[in-house]
């Protein structure tokens, strides 16, 4: 898979063309009244793309030990019957192969869609053998279903100014 990185930024550049940007918070909700982070802020998104990358961090989780498993078979199938391999094992190995690294596609496109969308950084950019679950549990727990309103922005200010804050980021 070639330019994964170059595509999936493609695609989170092409899905913030169709985006609703109604379901961002009011960017001055970011911080509270005494200018520490607000952890409750765009709940909605952290709630939405955190729920499809754990079902997807899940999926990697269970898939893998099944892929380890095949590729095995299929090493030792190779070093035994070098010149007539069982072409059913190779198929096996290919297929939980091409299962997990479309699984990691996925994952790593709607983490790129959880921190563009959201303004928290998955994991806290980290790389871990939980996908980030310790982290996004805990991100979880902070937010609670209490919210302060106040001035409220129409999804063209709160693009416009995701776009702002996006720009001061690179």
């Amino acid at each position: 898979m070639t330019n994964v990185n170059t595509k999936i930024e493609d695609m989170v550049l092409s899905l913030g063309d169709i985006f609703n940007y109604g379901q961002l918070d009011n960017p001055n909700k970011e911080t509270t009244f005494d200018g520490k982070t607000n952890p409750k802020y765009n709940s909605d998104i952290v709630y939405m793309f955190g729920g499809i990358i754990s079902q997807i961090a899940w999926s990697l989780n269970q898939k893998k030990p099944y892929a380890d498993t095949n590729q095995a078979k299929w090493i030792q199938e190779k070093e035994n019957n070098p010149d007539n391999p069982n072409p059913d094992i190779q198929e096996r190995h290919e297929q939980s192969l091409g299962a997990m690294e479309n699984l990691h596609a996925l994952y790593e496109f709607n983490v790129q869609c959880f921190n563009t969308f959201s303004t928290w950084t998955w994991n806290n950019g980290k790389s871990t053998d939980d996908y980030g679950m310790k982290w996004y549990a805990e991100h979880r727990d902070q937010i609670s279903d209490s919210r302060s309103f106040g001035k409220t922005s129409s999804p063209e200010d709160k693009k416009k100014a995701l776009m702002k804050q996006l720009a001061k980021s690179k």
